[in-house]
């Protein structure tokens, strides 16, 4: 086991709280030797000074969890491969969210360094660096946008990273968002969601090289836009992610928000308004439905394909289902994810474990037997999981190549104490 040597006091509030249970989380997935959780540990330990000041953040909570912790972790299982852990990090720094830096872009760049020599595979940044300089506004222009943003939105995040461990190998994501810039240069007569998006398409099909090539999959999402003109459209994008790849291989991904959990809107989103149905897309809605109640926890789901879920959190800004278009170079239609908050219909991880255990023996893995949950009780050591909530989203996907594929997202309980 590696000793980690604490910096300051910062990273050592950091470390003492999350590198215990990072290093549980990737050791109960079960898909990493004892080097390999060695080397990510000490890869994890260098990204800790990026995570701001001990708690209390003095000007801002960080957004990137619906907890306000500025890390989370993933575990993506497959039909298809072994379990692969991930993980989410939003940069802060101790001016974040100040007058001085009202949408924390000073962080940004030491960040990016850090995970770029941390990458055990090759990273291409120029579509992340692209797309960082079109987004990032000014020092004016974020004054303007600052009392432009939606009621009960702080703060919107410039920058989340996504790193997945893959074996030896870590793998890195970039996203951003472009309403601060949008905010802030829009006038208050294109200051709308129709406005947002065609700024944000405008920025990707610029991207170089090979942004061009995204047409196809870019008109097919814009045309379902402006042709599904109904309150359930996940309109306007909220942010977008990228790999940190050759762009000729990259993804990228446009997140908006649907407020309706009724299956009957799934399809709708998840097929364009009908217009992109393929067999593949039937097999994954078909499979999709099948466990859908349970990831609503409601059996009022499993027979009305119009039923809509209540949120149990209904004034919360993150209601109904998180939506990813998914646009590469290697296919001319997008793919489409949907994501549910699980915390918005599971009052306590022990429901959510239990409807996760169902759908994975329904799937025919393992993890249903009981070792889904022991991953979540032996990572967050005294934590009383029939009373506690640290499932943010999970989502689920098919394809011929991978099968049947599903990804948790969990939230670090936040430190009880601010002291080190």
């Amino acid at each position: 086991m590696v000793e980690i040597q604490s910096q300051n006091e910062h990273h050592k509030f950091w470390a003492n709280h999350l590198l215990p249970q990072f290093r549980r989380y990737i050791a109960e997935i079960g898909a990493y030797t004892s080097k390999q959780q060695d080397e990510h540990v000490k890869f994890f330990d260098s990204l800790l000074p990026h995570l701001g000041p001990r708690l209390p953040h003095p000007h801002t909570k960080a957004v990137l969890t619906v907890a306000n912790m500025p890390l989370g972790f993933s575990v993506n299982l497959s039909d298809a491969r072994k379990p692969i852990a991930r993980m989410e990090i939003e940069p802060l720094d101790d001016t974040s969210g100040s007058a001085e830096d009202l949408f924390a872009a000073n962080c940004i760049p030491a960040c990016f360094t850090t995970l770029v020599k941390g990458m055990t595979t090759r990273v291409d940044t120029r579509w992340a660096h692209q797309l960082r300089q079109a987004f990032t506004p000014t020092s004016e222009e974020s004054a303007i946008a600052k009392p432009r943003l939606r009621p009960g939105i702080e703060r919107v995040s410039l920058a989340y990273f996504g790193i997945t461990f893959d074996g030896d190998n870590r793998a890195m994501k970039y996203c951003t968002s472009h309403w601060p810039k949008f905010l802030g240069t829009a006038t208050a007569e294109s200051n709308d969601a129709t406005s947002a998006d065609a700024f944000l398409f405008s920025a990707i099909r610029r991207l170089k090289p090979g942004g061009e090539a995204l047409a196809p999959s870019l008109d097919a999402i814009q045309h379902y836009f402006q042709n599904e003109r109904h309150a359930k459209l996940p309109s306007p994008i909220l942010f977008v992610g990228l790999d940190c790849i050759d762009p000729s291989r990259a993804r990228i991904k446009m997140y908006g928000r649907t407020h309706s959990t009724a299956f009957s809107n799934v399809r709708n989103i998840m097929t364009l308004g009908g217009r992109a149905l393929t067999a593949e897309t039937t097999e994954f809605l078909a499979r999709l439905r099948s466990i859908w109640h349970l990831l609503l926890n409601d059996p009022k789901a499993k027979d009305d394909e119009d039923y809509d879920r209540p949120p149990l959190d209904p004034n919360s800004l993150r209601t109904g289902l998180l939506v990813s278009f998914e646009v590469s170079a290697l296919v001319s239609t997008p793919d489409i994810k949907v994501y549910v908050p699980f915390w918005q219909y599971h009052e306590t991880d022990v429901q959510a474990i239990n409807n996760l255990e169902q759908i994975f023996s329904l799937l025919g893995w393992d993890w249903g037997s009981g070792k889904y949950g022991d991953l979540l009780r032996k990572t967050f050591v005294g934590t009383d999981l029939a009373a506690t909530q640290n499932h943010d989203y999970v989502s689920f996907n098919y394809s011929k190549r991978q099968g049947s594929y599903m990804t948790m997202y969990h939230v670090p309980p936040r430190p009880e104490s601010t002291t080190a």
